[in-house]
């Protein structure tokens, strides 16, 4: 009897053992998470370390040195999906190991959790769908001499789009969605760009939207500075702006079909721009805003002459 008591008991403690450890409850074991191939992970300290200058890292002081940054291969390819932790820390960043990785992509999935992309994605890549989470803040030195991408949507978190999305060939649409604070050195020299959204929180915009596809362009709400953009597109023909701008400097030349710009209300500052835009019809200024060396080889349209004090 009591050899048979002693058995069970044994039995029972095993028994249970096995149970903890299937629960998880074993202190050695550690959370298991899917390897992505393609794929390496460093930490925020050590992308400092290397010397090497990434914009995500000094523009944020809050970012911390354990943070981890996902890092895409040379021999990435298929699909490919950014996960949003790894080692149970959080991913802050996806970036490239070399310009030339990712050639053999054909979509992108980032995972929530993601804060910034920087320096991948570019250069002869041929990636056709691009999924963003509602985390994304910032893109820097991405996306450029791509192919494939046809259509943007960027979530309402994305603050900042820096030297980005440029000789993106087959891109058609994209839409900011209301919260972009900047955009430079962007969207140059895509031909095929027709459908651009600018809602909401839109404060400057510099060096971008050069050469591009847009035949409209509507700021819906305040815009406060546009530098050095939207030259050189030949098939724009409207320009709207919807509430007082601040600065129009060096833009909006050599547009050869715009024909009609509006302003709901005065800009304040309009300087080297709208020259060499020979459709050019009418302009309603909304005011009098201070204009200087603008509206030159306009064609027929002539500026108004200052009214007499």
């Amino acid at each position: 009897m009591k050899r048979t008591l002693a058995l069970l008991l044994a039995c029972m403690v095993i028994l249970s053992a096995l149970v903890f450890t299937a629960c998880g409850g074993s202190a050695e074991k550690k959370s298991e998470e899917k390897a992505v191939e393609g794929v390496t992970f460093t930490t925020v300290g050590d992308l400092k370390k290397s010397g090497t200058t990434y914009d995500f890292i000094t523009a944020n002081s809050d970012v911390q040195d354990e943070a981890v940054v996902c890092q895409i291969n040379k021999d990435a390819e298929g699909d490919l999906t950014i996960p949003a932790t790894h080692d149970d820390k959080d991913v802050v960043a996806v970036i490239s190991e070399a310009p030339e990785a990712a050639t053999k992509l054909s979509s992108v999935t980032i995972e929530a959790g993601v804060l910034y992309v920087e320096n991948c994605f570019k250069d002869l890549s041929y990636i056709e769908s691009l999924t963003l989470p509602s985390s994304v803040k910032a893109f820097y030195h991405s996306f450029n001499n791509n192919s494939g991408l046809k259509e943007i949507s960027f979530p309402f978190t994305v603050k900042y789009i820096v030297d980005s999305f440029n000789s993106a060939l087959s891109l058609e649409k994209i839409d900011t969605n209301g919260f972009v604070y900047g955009i430079a050195d962007a969207f140059n020299d895509t031909p095929v760009l027709a459908d651009v959204k600018f809602n909401g929180s839109i404060q400057k915009i510099e060096n971008s939207f050069v050469n591009c596809g847009v035949n409209a362009v509507s700021f819906i709400e305040n815009i406060h500075d546009v530098v050095s953009s939207f030259n050189e597109c030949v098939v724009l023909e409207s320009l709207s702006v919807e509430q007082i701008a601040n600065t129009f400097k060096g833009s909006f030349c050599k547009c050869t079909n715009l024909k009609t710009v509006k302003f709901a209300q005065s800009a304040e500052n309009i300087m080297l721009s709208f020259n060499d835009d020979e459709a050019l019809e009418n302009v309603d200024f909304g005011g009098e805003p201070p204009i200087s060396d603008s509206f030159q080889n306009c064609g027929s349209y002539k500026l108004p002459e200052p009214k007499a004090e």
